[in-house]
């Protein structure tokens, strides 16, 4: 089976649908993932670029970002890097309004010590109620 890395705009105009060429070629590809023809393979550094344009672009509240980005991971035929870290930052980012790099570490905290001077990150890793 391929794999095939996507970048955050073929993930953006499948979500969007706002160009119906890319809509329908990421569309495309996202069927064949399905039909396990290929692998789709989400980096993290993608995934936060996408939650970024979202939220600051389109200005979609982070309830919705969350929840269409945590049924995109569930997706047959969809790899990401600790696809379980990725969905639980999704919830924390909805959950404790903060933004998605931090709700990753947050998440990391699980499995990693991790040094920050931010409070709000301190506050989520010492609290570990997500």
């Amino acid at each position: 089976m391929k794999s095939i890395i996507v970048d955050a705009n073929v993930i953006l105009r499948y979500l969007l649908k706002d160009n119906e060429n890319f809509f329908m070629e990421s569309k495309n590809l996202f069927d064949k993932a399905l039909k396990n023809d290929v692998e789709i393979i989400i980096k993290q550094v993608i995934l936060a670029k996408v939650v970024y344009v979202l939220e600051k672009v389109y200005q979609i509240e982070k309830n919705e970002i969350s929840e269409t980005l945590t049924e995109l991971l569930s997706l047959k035929g969809i790899k990401a890097d600790d696809k379980q870290t990725l969905i639980k930052s999704l919830q924390i980012y909805k959950e404790k309004n903060m933004d998605f790099a931090d709700a990753i570490l947050c998440a990391l905290s699980d499995k990693y010590l991790i040094k920050t001077f931010d409070k709000k990150l301190n506050n989520c890793i010492q609290s570990k109620i997500y």
